[in-house]
């Protein structure tokens, strides 16, 4: 497949060529341990034949495509590691985004199902909000793999979509990692930054 003339960094395992920025690991020894989030797999490859997936078609973005590929080659390698990852769970304490605030300049948030935040006895969409006043680059994603976030779904997740936080969409949590570094490596504006991460992956798939 890398002799393909096709461009993107991708996965090649068990006969399966997956998007570099959907693949996700979910089993430790079995073979077929990576799999393709919230997008279809690329190709399969099997007798050494490469089919590429049908579901795959650029459409309207073929011409955006075909301008990306013919762009020189140029690599961006500056990254800033300075971001945490926050899984949410059940009676979590407000101080922890206090210790945030003050180490980190960017933060993915994985909240329940669709965009929940547990706001009964702390107000942590106040704490959120803080953390995006003071700057930080705020990402608010999900601990479900499949179908993304909506924060206009419940009242919490209204709350949240009024602070300058940054929508995941149906980013997977390693992908929503690199990209946030990246962004923070190479934008200096918060709103660059917002824009960059809300971008649909279809312009930067091929990072």
């Amino acid at each position: 497949f890398a002799c393909e003339d096709f461009l993107g960094v991708f996965v090649a395992f068990d006969g399966e060529i997956i998007s570099g920025t959907h693949a996700v690991k979910l089993k430790t020894r079995s073979t077929d341990s990576f799999k393709s989030i919230n997008f279809p797999t690329v190709a399969d490859i099997k007798l050494g034949k490469i089919t590429y997936n049908n579901a795959l078609s650029y459409g309207e973005h073929w011409d955006k495509f075909e301008t990306h590929v013919l762009r020189p080659f140029k690599v961006k390698t500056d990254l800033c590691e300075d971001i945490f990852v926050l899984k949410i769970y059940p009676g979590i304490k407000p101080d922890i985004f206090d210790f945030i605030k003050e180490h980190y300049k960017g933060v993915i948030i994985e909240s329940f199902g669709i965009g929940g935040i547990p706001n009964e006895n702390h107000d942590i969409v106040a704490k959120v909000q803080e953390l995006a006043e003071a700057g930080l680059a705020v990402v608010i994603t999900t601990q479900c793999l499949y179908e993304g976030i909506d924060l206009d779904i419940y009242a919490v997740g209204k709350r949240l979509a009024k602070q300058k936080v940054i929508y995941a969409g149906d980013m997977t949590t390693e992908a929503l990692t690199m990209k946030l570094m990246w962004a923070l490596g190479n934008y200096e504006k918060l709103s660059d930054i917002k824009t960059f991460m809300e971008t649909p992956f279809f312009a930067d798939r091929n990072y």
